[in-house]
């Protein structure tokens, strides 16, 4: 079986639960990447990554940043993404891997349920046999074709080396909260400009809100703005910080390039294993 790793940049302290969820799994990872500067989860075989920088923003919109920064620690053959308000099914990772190692890729699904009174039972491992028709849907239906759109990193399994193949996840989105994962879509989709949205594998996704920690930031108080262009994109910088913004996200999202590239120079890394 191809080593299996998991990264999930993380604000919340909800991330216990998820790697509670993932501990119980048919397939568990060979390890869990949590990057955050903002919690610490204390679990075997979860690495904490902390990061910052004094050339790239951090902070604001980083997901897509924390993701390559996981991709860029493992050396595992297959990368599953998660975000950290999910719990995992007890066959997600299991039905992931599959469909990767036949694909190179899968994009799964959410399915949306209340998990407050889970919470005051203590009772959120019954959702790991629950059937995926108990909660709501997040995409009208699945196991089909739709648009670039619904490519979505909240569940997403990728050989390694073909995430690197591609790019990654862009560094243009810094301080832009969202689309750098259908950017990907689109990227993986070979020109065809759609993405396939399986079931399995799902995850659960609560409903309410759940707690972010404030993140640290290098891209603090007042800017002194200017537009710069970088492969082509527009880019409104800071001549004092880091903080930098695509002036068009609409045109970076359709661009079929990286605008800017990971590269593990611009960071200060650091792991430790909880």
């Amino acid at each position: 079986m191809p080593s299996v790793d998991v990264v999930v940049p993380t604000t919340r302290p909800s991330i216990i639960d998820l790697v509670m969820s993932l501990s119980l799994g048919t397939v568990v990872p060979d390890n869990i990447w949590v990057v955050s500067n903002e919690q610490r989860p204390h679990w075997p075989g979860v690495a904490v990554v902390t990061f910052d920088s004094d050339t790239q923003p951090i902070g604001r919109g980083d997901a897509g940043l924390r993701r390559d920064i996981g991709a860029d620690m493992s050396e595992a053959d297959i990368l599953v993404f998660l975000d950290d308000d999910l719990i995992a099914p007890r066959q997600m990772l299991e039905k992931t891997v599959e469909i990767v190692e036949r694909d190179g890729f899968c994009w799964g699904h959410h399915r949306f349920l209340d998990f407050t009174p889970l919470r005051e039972r203590n009772d959120l491992s019954s959702l790991l046999d629950k059937p995926p028709e108990e909660g709501r849907s997040r995409e009208a239906y699945v196991n089909d074709w739709h648009g670039w759109q619904s490519s979505y990193a909240g569940l997403l399994g990728i050989r390694r080396d073909l995430f690197w193949e591609v790019g990654g996840f862009d560094l243009g989105f810094l301080g832009y909260h969202g689309s750098e994962d259908q950017h990907l879509g689109r990227r993986l989709s070979n020109g065809k400009n759609r993405t396939f949205v399986h079931e399995p594998p799902f995850a659960w996704h609560p409903e309410e809100d759940l707690f972010h920690a404030e993140p640290l930031t290098n891209v603090e108080g007042s800017h002194q703005l200017r537009t710069v262009t970088v492969n082509g994109q527009h880019f409104a910088t800071c001549e004092i910080c880091p903080y930098r913004r695509p002036s068009e996200p609409g045109a970076l999202v359709l661009s079929d390039q990286v605008a800017i590239p990971y590269s593990r120079s611009d960071f200060r890394i650091e792991k430790e294993w909880t």
